[in-house]
């Protein structure tokens, strides 16, 4: 390059020769970009536990609601309906109390943002030509450099012909494409949101220094020192308690063991690019049950109009309940960590539903045998992937690219539409009097609402406003 790009001027710093020690761990940064939660909610849901009723915890966080769209379900509705669970008599003590500075910050829990990712497929029974149609649309934060870049690249395939891949390269990342097509094969990701870290409390005694007590057992910790380089100042050093489940935390008294698959050397592999020369449906979902990476949702289909989900990335094994281990684990061991991996044979799967159609999108994949399989890491609420779901059914037959493609563009603001609906019911007679600002609110909600997402609709923003303001007043005391 004729100059250095501009990234480097805002940082201040020269470039140096790329490494593949740097292709690995862009990979793992991708664990704290797409798993990066899991400590902090877990932390907020032991907190919440313990001070809840088991009334008020169920109903607080529920195991499942009616925007569902599980794939055990075909791709279609769920295979129960969703149990109603009862609003409890009273609510706990802190719930909508004031925020104070005197309690313990224990986690820095965000609110839910615009950031979620997509992706489907139809099946060749349903599409124009009889092949499979996949689309994948993953959502980040905005950074730089741009975290995706479209990508095309023709080469020799070692056999005497000419292979072709397209779609969207992680920069510095191994395979050449993260997800695309092979010619054969498309496929796609989406962030899973499974359980993968567990916060195993553990116990520490004045007389038994440098040992720890894990469930298990005592055992003697490793202290590693750990350096930070600080531009234009000292390098700054910290040590690092490890245990044979991962690195030590203090919280609010407690200390924890943080047991995260990203800790294992099983988390990043070079085998993504094995998808390079899938040739059918099986032949994809087999790499993907091998791929060291962040466990994704991956959609995909082939020429013949297969279309199959499955998880791409390790899966650790749980020998009890999933729910349980979305709470901190005690140290009596009465809810096990994970210990080891899932086989690729152990891999939940969904190949060619009837109905010849699969969504995701970070919403619960499944409700059945399935779900315990894979936890609950913060799943997104599901309404994205029911208007997808929904979207998809209504093709029909003989559906093209282009109508699949525009399954992506439906910006109905079907979730928000009932939260606009109890705005407009709360700002009655007596919430209006001598309030000039909410009289003006009102008539925005009610004249300036389109139904959409979009840039005319000004109703819609002042409803997800106030449907984020509410989220604030109930629960400011324990934010």
């Amino acid at each position: 390059l004729s100059a250095r790009p501009f990234e480097y001027a805002l940082v201040g710093v020269k470039p140096r020769p790329w490494t593949s020690a740097d292709s690995l761990l862009v990979v793992w940064a991708m664990y704290f970009d797409l798993q990066g939660n899991l400590e902090s909610r877990e932390l907020a849901r032991g907190w919440l536990r313990e001070h809840s009723s088991a009334e008020q915890l169920a109903f607080l966080l529920p195991q499942a609601t009616q925007w569902d769209a599980p794939l055990d379900g075909d791709g279609v509705a769920a295979p129960t309906p969703t149990p109603t669970i009862p609003i409890p008599a009273s609510a706990p003590a802190w719930w909508g109390r004031p925020r104070t500075d005197s309690g313990p910050r224990i986690a820095a829990a965000d609110l839910p943002d615009a950031v979620g990712s997509n992706n489907w497929a139809l099946a060749g029974s349903r599409s124009r030509d009889g092949a499979a149609i996949v689309s994948d649309d993953m959502h980040l934060g905005l950074q730089l450099p741009n975290t995706w870049y479209r990508l095309a690249m023709r080469f020799p395939d070692g056999q005497g012909g000419v292979r072709r891949i397209v779609g969207l390269t992680l920069p510095g990342a191994p395979p050449l494409v993260a997800v695309g097509s092979n010619g054969h094969v498309a496929w796609g990701f989406t962030n899973s949101y499974g359980d993968y870290l567990d916060l195993v409390e553990v116990g520490l005694e004045a007389g038994k220094p440098g040992r720890v007590r894990m469930p298990g057992g005592w055992e003697a910790l490793l202290v590693q020192t750990e350096t930070i380089l600080v531009k234009g100042a000292p390098a700054e050093s910290m040590q690092v308690r490890t245990t044979s489940l991962g690195p030590l935390r203090e919280v609010a008294g407690r200390t924890y063991a943080i047991h995260w698959v990203a800790h294992a050397p099983e988390a990043v592999n070079l085998l993504p690019k094995n998808l390079e020369s899938a040739a059918t449906l099986p032949d994809a979902l087999a790499v993907a049950a091998s791929l060291g990476l962040p466990a994704q949702n991956f959609v995909a289909g082939d020429e013949r109009g297969n279309i199959g989900w499955t998880i791409a990335g390790p899966l650790p094994r749980r020998p009890g309940g999933a729910q349980d281990a979305s709470f901190p684990l005690a140290l009596d061991g009465s809810v096990a960590t994970w210990q080891g991996w899932l086989t690729p044979a152990q891999y939940p799967q969904v190949r060619n539903p009837a109905a010849g159609q699969l969504s995701t999108a970070n919403n619960r994949q499944l409700m059945g045998a399935g779900a315990d399989v894979l936890g609950d890491g913060g799943f997104d609420l599901g309404a994205r992937a029911t208007q997808v779901r929904d979207d998809l059914r209504a093709l029909g037959a003989h559906a093209d690219v282009n109508a699949v493609y525009r399954v992506s563009l439906d910006e109905r603001a079907l979730f928000l539409a009932p939260w606009r609906a109890r705005a407009i019911a709360v700002l009655d007679g007596a919430a209006l009097a001598g309030q000039p600002g909410r009289a003006q609110f009102l008539v925005l909600l009610k004249d300036g609402w389109s139904g959409r997402a979009s840039v005319d609709s000004v109703a819609y923003r002042l409803t997800r406003g106030f449907m984020y303001a509410l989220y604030e007043l109930l629960f400011e005391g324990v934010n």
